[in-house]
């Protein structure tokens, strides 16, 4: 991937790696680990997907501690300059007016993205109306999407924890469109190149549905996938199941007769 592109992707994955805090925060850096980061996130994302697909859960711990007061501090800053000090140091971080335009672009966009989620109540005094915190449901549900908001890569190891949701996968596809595309993506690569190396792989159905809900399409139906693997396992060996019933033996020409053929007959 070449840094300086102005790609949506490349510019998705240059924030990612300097981080939308750090750029909230006009304390941008874009150094060899991070331009590394960049280089190599694709190669990285398609191997971690595999690990998925081939290994057990892995815990990836707790949500970021930011509390209610520094979210609200940082994505509604009362400093008029504070845009203009975050558009300079992503520049000097960057080091290329038009790469760093387009990563501004994607932060502007999560930004606003987080700022219209941000939870809030307002109660009202006769003195004026008074912003406060939300209940703790609401706070950890925008944790996750703040947490997505500024490290992307915790879609990814939600899903090997096997704890993804649709807030995250939703806030990934919002803020980061590309890049959810590319993860995506690299799920059905995944499952392609595991079959091919292993032919009696199969997807188990805990992960089956975490991918499902990454790639937000309907949840896996059990009967119908077993009757799939057993078809193409060769069980039914090609042919429809018999109908069932009681059990039937062959009966002879004679016993088929009724009496009075039989009497015909003699």
């Amino acid at each position: 991937m070449a840094l300086g592109a102005t790609d949506d992707l490349t510019a998705e994955m240059a924030l990612a790696a300097i981080g939308l805090e750090n750029w909230l925060r006009a304390q941008c850096k874009f150094g060899v680990t991070e331009r590394d980061k960049v280089r190599t996130s694709k190669r990285r994302l398609d191997k971690e997907m595999l690990e998925f697909l081939s290994a057990e859960t892995v815990p990836v711990g707790p949500l970021p501690s930011i509390t209610w007061t520094e979210a609200q501090e940082l994505l509604f800053p009362k400093d008029q300059g504070k845009e203009h000090e975050r558009a300079l140091s992503l520049l000097r971080a960057v080091r290329a007016p038009r790469f760093a335009m387009a990563v501004q672009a994607v932060a502007e966009k999560a930004t606003a993205y987080l700022q219209q989620v941000f939870p809030r109540t307002i109660r009202m005094f006769m003195a004026g109306d008074k912003i406060g915190p939300p209940n703790n449901l609401d706070w950890a549900r925008f944790r996750e999407m703040w947490e997505v908001g500024t490290g992307p890569d915790s879609v990814m190891q939600a899903l090997r924890e096997g704890t993804l949701n649709d807030r995250q996968v939703g806030a990934l596809e919002t803020m980061y469109p590309a890049l959810y595309a590319t993860v995506s993506q690299a799920a059905t690569d995944a499952i392609i190149t595991m079959k091919a190396k292993r032919p009696k792989w199969y997807l188990t159905l805990p992960k089956e549905r975490q991918l499902s809900k990454l790639q937000q399409r309907e949840a896996p139906n059990l009967p119908l996938g077993l009757d799939i693997q057993a078809m193409y396992a060769g069980k039914s060996g090609g042919q429809p199941p018999k109908p069932k019933g009681p059990a039937t033996t062959e009966k002879s020409s004679e016993e088929r007769l009724t009496p009075a053929q039989k009497t015909e007959e003699a």
